[in-house]
């Protein structure tokens, strides 16, 4: 009995987030990366419970942003997944 199964021939890097900003109402982070999700590129607030996606137009790479109701004490983290489930690296904004 043979077995066939693919391998990938290729590395899909995990989406790569840099200089989030928690500015009043605005959350945003630079996001790079393929095939980026607009359903988990996220900003989380542990303390309030609160966890809040980020867009781009066409989920392209490039400034991901939200607007948020009212501004929120506590820490905020910061992530990036794409379509294949690969994960950024998280970044805290303290506050």
């Amino acid at each position: 009995e043979e077995i066939e199964f693919g391998i990938p021939d290729r590395v899909v890097p995990n989406p790569v987030i840099s200089a989030p900003r928690v500015d009043g109402h605005t959350l945003s982070m630079t996001v790079s990366g393929t095939n980026l999700d607009g359903n988990y590129t996220l900003a989380v607030n542990p303390d309030a419970g609160v966890t809040v996606e980020l867009h781009n137009d066409g989920n392209a790479p490039g400034r991901w942003t939200a607007v948020i109701p009212e501004e929120l004490p506590g820490d905020w983290v910061f992530l990036a997944v794409d379509k294949q489930c690969n994960v950024s690296d998280f970044i805290t904004v303290e506050r």
